[in-house]
């Protein structure tokens, strides 16, 4: 089904799906983003949609409008980061882009606003995903040659036009993820992505997602070692300030490792871990209640496990789109019912 949609994507008429009526004005349209905008997926799939019909001014006014509200996901995360997850589900959806067809729509886009940082900052991010859509997400090799050719040339264009945008859109926060990714595509030295992480998490420290990118550099299979890999997530910590350090800290371990490779790091600082991991349950984010309880199972942590028990208790209380998740492996289960009655 199509919808015709006001500029921010509201269908004309109102949703009659969720009882929306057209928004009166842009306070009115900002109240109903985490409803419009619940997840991150949904935003993901919305902004595809819209650039899959060519409908630009959606786009710049949701960016105008979750840029000027600093709406966030319930996990902490800015909303306007689901920008740059909509490039590859555009890719996805037309099985492959071309140079030529990229050029082509962002030309476009650029043409209708000459203004826009946006399209600035996406255009890269698209010729990225478009990279490794032709070189496929496997190993090394499983890749064709012609697959590794146009990874190679279309991330060096990538690089190039992020190295060429103008100075505001330098300033931005999505500028940053994209720069980080075209160095990591582009094999920079781990050196330099450091370099400019810890630059970006000084600027923007609530955005933990910045500093997943350069961890990467420090695993093993790039090269890295358990003490750089611990060097890099303290670097970071530090980097974030005492209000959100342990958690950026904690972000880098479990969204990199599982958490049987987790317990068996020779370095990592385990009651951050712990610290980091209660602190970004607080959130009632269904990822992060998640991670808690893994911890507390595999770690035989009571009181970490009490408290994911009550956050999954809370978070059941609102309409979520993903139910609570409180199921636990054998194990788990059988050390939980020799627990004291709480």
């Amino acid at each position: 089904m199509t919808f015709d949609y006001w500029p921010g994507g509201f269908p004309r008429g109102g949703d009659p799906r969720r009882g929306i009526v057209d928004p009166a004005s842009d306070a009115e349209r900002a109240a109903l983003h985490p409803v419009l905008w619940p997840s991150e997926m949904s935003a993901r799939f919305t902004l595809r949609q819209w650039l899959m019909e060519e409908r630009f001014d959606c786009v710049e006014q949701a960016f105008g409008d979750l840029e000027g509200t600093k709406a966030r996901f319930p996990s902490g995360e800015a909303k306007l980061v689901s920008f740059l997850g909509a490039m590859p589900e555009l890719v996805l959806m037309r099985d492959g882009m071309t140079e030529r067809e990229i050029d082509e729509l962002m030309a476009k886009w650029k043409a209708a606003r000459p203004d826009s940082i946006l399209v600035e900052i996406l255009w890269p991010r698209l010729l990225n995903a478009a990279a490794w859509h032709a070189r496929g997400h496997g190993t090394a090799d499983t890749v064709t040659s012609e697959g590794r050719e146009l990874f190679r040339r279309l991330n060096a264009q990538a690089l190039a036009r992020v190295k060429a945008a103008s100075p505001q859109a330098k300033k931005h926060l999505l500028w940053h993820f994209v720069a980080l990714r075209m160095l990591s595509d582009n094999r920079a030295a781990t050196g330099d992505i450091d370099q400019l992480t810890f630059a970006a998490l000084k600027r923007f420290p609530q955005e933990s997602g910045l500093a997943l990118m350069a961890a990467n550099g420090h695993m093993p299979q790039w090269g890295g070692d358990p003490q750089s890999f611990e060097h890099y997530a303290s670097r970071v910590r530090e980097t974030v300030g005492p209000e959100r350090g342990d958690t950026v800290y904690a972000l880098v371990y479990t969204r990199l490792m599982d958490t049987s490779a987790l317990l068996r790091h020779p370095a990592v600082r385990l009651p951050l871990v712990r610290s980091g991991l209660l602190e970004a349950a607080q959130s009632r984010s269904f990822e992060d209640i998640a991670r808690l309880q893994n911890f507390a199972c595999a770690t035989r942590d009571e009181k970490a496990l009490r408290m994911a028990q009550s956050l999954w208790t809370d978070y059941a209380r609102e309409p979520q789109l993903v139910p609570p998740d409180t199921q636990v492996d054998a194990r788990c289960r059988a050390w939980m019912e020799g627990l004291p009655p709480r």
